[in-house]
């Protein structure tokens, strides 16, 4: 299938085909999440917080649900794990990070390593929504109408005055 940028160069473009970001159907209103979720009280909690703001901001449709649903996971698991990460510091500091074995040996605790593996996942998701500047850029870089750029093999088939004539455009007439 041919890019945009493609059938434009070929000349087979037409715009009552041309995607854009008006082709979406966005949610007006945050749906329940199915019982099949199995989201405990935590992940409903941050379920509707982050589908309330995407809601908010025209960036949810009905098939990012499950998209939504392993995010709000992902932060059910990243807050419980700081939680526990905190309270084992409270005790003793630094018991939350790093875990000593009767036999000395240390090892990062299974908090900490929960934790991050659920912000890695938070991270990976939320480009999917462009929860981040760069993401929200490249996302909507995706729709945006080009017409102001310029057409580069059309610029190499006009003469220059100051050209080689000797260079010719590989199939250029």
């Amino acid at each position: 299938m041919k890019t945009e940028s493609e059938k434009n160069l070929g000349g087979t473009s037409r715009a009552d085909r041309a995607p854009g970001i008006d082709a979406l159907e966005y949610l007006q209103d945050l749906p329940t999440p199915a019982r099949q979720y199995r989201l405990d009280k935590e992940g409903k909690r941050w379920y509707k917080l982050i589908g309330t703001m995407l809601i908010e901001t025209k960036k949810l449709a009905l098939l990012d649900i499950p998209n939504l649903v392993l995010l709000a996971n992902a932060w059910a698991q990243y807050s419980w794990a700081s939680e526990q990460i905190n309270i084992k510091n409270t005790e003793d500091m630094g018991t939350g990070f790093v875990q000593t074995y009767k036999t000395g040996a240390t090892n990062i605790t299974t908090e900490y390593k929960l934790r991050a593996d659920a912000e890695d996942r938070i991270l990976k998701i939320s480009k999917l929504f462009g929860m981040s500047f760069k993401d929200r850029h490249s996302l909507t870089g995706f729709f945006e109408d080009n017409s102001g750029q310029l057409d580069l093999f059309s610029g190499l088939n006009q003469a220059h005055p100051d050209s080689n004539p000797n260079l010719k455009v590989v199939g250029a007439s």
